[in-house]
C-alpha cells in the first residue's frame, strides 16, 4: 500500500515538469526564472537524455504499462545514484520546502516486476528483518483486591484455607431485593496508593484498579529507582472492566433528577472503563500501550492475553494487565436478580457459591417424604388406619376421611398431585446451587519480556506460554449446549502455546456455580483432558464469588501462587457432587499438593465470550 500510493506524486511531478519545458523555452524570460523552474528545467533534460521533450511526454502517456510504470521504469541517470536524493541532482543546499519532502519521500515501489529504489529516511532501513527466536514472557509481580484479602500472601493463604469472603451486604439496605448476599470487601484503603484527592473523587472499581496496580510493581521489585531507568516508551496498561464506574454513573443520574447543573464533571471520565489504564500510566508515567477492553466476565484475560501480544512483538518490555470491577450497588444487584443469575441463599451466605455441587435441601426432603406417603396411601390404603399419631375418630386421623383416603382415592388426582410434588423437589435439588454470588475486587499482573526482567533481576513467578478466546455465537448468556465454543477455546489455546494436553495437570476452572455453566465447563474439559489421571481442577470463585470483569485476573494470581507454593486450594461446599463429576478430578474441600507442569485458567462471559490462557513454571533453556 505504501509503495503504491508513493508512485503517484513522483510521476505527477515529472510529467508536469516534462510538459513544462517547452513552454518555458518559448514563452518564459530566462532572465525572470525562478530557481525552482530552473531545477524542474533541469531534471527534466536529465531524465529525458534520449530523446525530445515532447517524444518522452508521449512515451510517458502511450506506453502500455500507464503513466505510473512508465515513470518507473526509465533508467536512473548517475547522478541520481550518487546523489543523496532526486533534489539533489540539482546541487541544492538549500532547506526542502514541504512539498519537495513529499516529493522526494523514501520507498521502495514495485510495479509490473520492476523496482526502484528510494533512498530511506536516516534510521530506518529497508532490509528484511532477520528471524529471531519469539520472546519469552513471565509473570513478574501481582496485585489483589478481593474480598478475602488484598494482600497476594493473605489473598492466597485463606484460599488454601478455604475461608469464604460471602456475606451479607452491609453497603446498601437491600431488604427489597431477594438477594441479599455478596463478595463485599469489607474494609479498603487507599493510603500511599492513591493520592487523597483521587480517592474522594475516583469510582472504586478505579481505586481497587490503581491499588492492585500499585501492589504489583512493589511486588515486582519496581521502586522509584527502578522505574526512572526504565524506558517509559516500552512500558504499558492494558487493564478493563466489564461494567466501569458503576457508582459514577449511578451518582449522574440522581444528580440528573434535580438538574443537570448538579452532574459532576467527571462523571463521564470516571465512568468509562479504560479510565483506570489511563490514571495508572499517567501516575507512572508510562507511554507504551494503554487502552482497556471489556469483554464481560472473559475481560480480564483478553487484557492479559493482549498485553502479552505487545510484548512478543517485541513493541513493549514491561506491560501491567487485568481487570477491576464494582458492582455490588442497588443498580449492579438489581440488573443481575433480574437476569435470575445470582444465589438466593441468604440464609447460609459462606455455602451460597457452591460450583459442582448439589445437595438436598431439607424442603426437598420434605417434598420426597410427600410423594413417599402419597404412593404408599394409593397403593396400600389400609396402612392409614395404623398410624399412631392420632387417636380414631379425631378430625385429623386420615379414617375420618374415606373419600380422600380410601382405596376409591381418584387415580388422576393422585397423579396429579404426584408429578407436582416430584416436580418440586427435583426444581428445589437442583435451584440448590442456583446462581453465583456476584463480588467486588481487582487483579493486576505485571508481565515482562524474560531478558529484561533477567537483565534487573526481577523475581519470576510463572512464565506466560500463550492463550486464546472464541465466541460461542448462540445466546446472550447460555454456552452453546455441546459446548463447542468452550472446547474450541481450550484447544486453540493449547496449540497457540504449542502445549500438549497430557502436559496440563491443573485447570482453575470459571466454576462460577450456576446449574448449567458448570456442567457445560467440566464436560468440555474432560473432553480436553480427560485422559489425563493427574489433571486436578478448582474453582477460585467458590470463596471470592464471582468478580466479574476483575475475577480472570484474580484468578490468575490464583493460578501462579498455585505453581510457586505448589499447593491447590480446595473447593469448598463441594460435599455433593453433581450427577456424573469425578471427584478424581475435583479438587476436594482441603487444599491438595501438586507439582503443576502447565496451568490453564478459564473465563467466559455474557455474550458467549471464551478465554483460556495457559501458566507453567519458568524454565531456564
Amino acid at each position: 500500500m505504501a509503495t503504491s500510493a508513493a508512485a503517484p506524486p513522483l510521476c505527477t511531478w515529472l510529467v508536469s515538469a516534462c510538459m513544462s519545458v517547452s513552454y518555458e523555452k518559448h514563452h518564459t524570460d530566462p532572465k525572470r526564472l525562478s530557481p525552482w523552474t530552473k531545477r524542474r528545467k533541469f531534471v527534466s533534460k536529465c531524465i529525458s537524455r534520449g530523446g525530445g521533450d515532447a517524444d518522452f511526454v508521449s512515451n510517458l502517456l502511450t506506453n502500455g504499462s500507464g503513466i505510473q510504470s512508465s515513470c518507473l521504469a526509465f533508467e536512473k541517470c548517475k547522478e541520481y545514484n550518487h546523489s543523496e536524493g532526486l533534489f539533489a541532482l540539482v546541487g541544492s543546499q538549500t532547506a526542502w520546502t514541504r512539498k519537495q519532502r513529499s516529493i522526494n519521500r523514501p520507498a521502495a515501489i514495485s510495479v509490473s516486476g520492476d523496482t526502484v529504489a528510494v533512498r530511506p529516511a536516516d534510521g530506518v532501513t529497508t532490509e528484511k528483518k532477520q528471524l529471531t527466536k519469539q520472546r519469552r514472557v513471565v509473570v513478574t509481580g501481582v496485585g489483589v483486591v478481593t474480598p478475602i484479602g488484598d494482600e497476594v500472601d493473605v489473598f492466597y493463604n485463606n484460599l488454601l484455607e478455604g475461608v469464604s469472603g460471602i456475606s451479607e451486604i452491609e453497603a446498601f439496605d437491600c431488604a427489597q431485593f431477594p438477594t441479599k448476599i455478596a463478595g463485599e470487601i469489607k474494609s479498603f484503603s487507599t493510603d500511599g496508593w492513591v493520592s487523597p484527592k483521587l480517592s474522594k473523587r475516583a469510582d472504586k472499581f478505579t481505586l481497587y484498579l490503581l491499588t492492585a496496580g500499585k501492589k504489583a510493581l512493589a511486588d515486582a521489585g519496581i521502586t522509584e529507582e527502578v522505574l526512572g531507568k526504565l524506558d517509559k516508551r516500552r512500558c504499558g496498561v492494558i487493564v478493563g472492566s466489564a461494567l466501569g464506574g458503576m457508582r459514577t454513573f449511578q451518582d449522574g443520574i440522581e444528580a440528573l433528577r434535580v438538574s443537570y447543573k448538579k452532574i459532576n464533571p467527571f462523571g463521564i471520565p470516571f465512568a468509562t472503563t479504560n479510565i483506570g489504564s489511563a490514571l495508572l500510566a499517567m501516575d507512572l508515567g508510562w507511554m507504551g500501550p494503554n487502552y482497556s477492553i471489556s469483554s464481560a466476565c472473559a475481560t480480564s484475560n483478553f487484557c492479559i492475553l493482549s498485553a502479552a501480544h505487545h510484548i512478543i512483538t517485541g513493541e513493549s518490555d514491561v506491560m501491567l494487565c487485568g481487570g477491576s470491577d464494582a458492582a455490588i450497588l442497588p443498580i449492579g444487584l438489581g440488573g443481575f436478580v433480574a437476569c435470575g443469575a445470582l444465589s438466593k441463599r441468604n440464609g447460609e451466605p459462606t455455602k451460597a457459591s457452591r460450583p459442582w455441587d448439589i445437595v438436598l435441601h431439607p424442603t426437598s426432603i420434605f417434598f420426597m417424604v410427600t410423594i413417599l406417603l402419597f404412593i404408599l396411601q394409593n397403593q396400600f390404603p389400609d396402612l392409614w388406619f395404623q398410624i399412631p399419631f392420632f387417636p380414631p375418630g379425631s378430625p385429623q386421623n386420615p379414617s375420618s376421611h374415606p373419600l380422600l383416603f380410601s382405596g376409591e382415592f381418584p387415580h388422576r388426582v393422585c397423579d396429579t398431585l404426584i408429578s407436582y410434588g416430584v416436580y418440586l423437589a427435583v426444581n428445589y435439588i437442583i435451584q440448590n446451587r442456583d446462581g453465583f454470588v456476584i463480588g467486588d475486587g481487582a487483579g493486576v499482573l505485571l508481565l515482562e519480556d524474560l531478558e529484561h526482567a533477567k537483565r534487573r533481576g526481577a523475581k519470576i513467578y510463572a512464565e506466560f506460554l500463550g492463550g486464546s478466546y472464541t465466541c460461542d455465537a448462540y445466546h446472550l448468556t447460555e454456552h452453546h449446549p455441546d459446548g463447542s465454543g468452550l472446547v474450541l477455546c481450550i484447544e486453540k489455546a493449547l496449540a497457540q502455546s504449542g502445549v500438549a494436553k497430557e502436559d496440563v495437570n491443573y485447570v482453575n476452572a470459571y466454576g462460577s456455580s450456576t446449574p448449567r455453566a458448570d456442567l457445560k465447563e467440566y464436560r468440555a474439559l474432560i473432553h480436553c483432558f480427560g485422559k489425563n489421571p493427574e489433571l486436578r481442577v478448582n474453582s477460585t470463585k467458590s470463596m471470592t464469588g464471582h468478580l466479574l470483569g476483575a475475577s480472570g485476573a484474580v484468578e490468575a494470581v490464583a493460578t501462579v501462587k498455585a505453581i510457586q507454593t505448589g499447593w491447590v486450594h480446595p473447593n469448598i461446599n463441594l460435599e455433593n457432587p453433581d450427577e456424573g463429576m469425578d471427584m478424581n478430578v475435583l479438587v476436594g474441600i482441603k487444599k491438595e499438593p501438586l507439582d503443576i507442569k502447565v496451568a490453564l485458567s478459564n473465563s467466559f462471559g455474557f455474550g458467549g465470550h471464551n478465554s483460556s490462557i495457559l501458566f507453567a513454571p519458568y524454565k531456564c533453556i
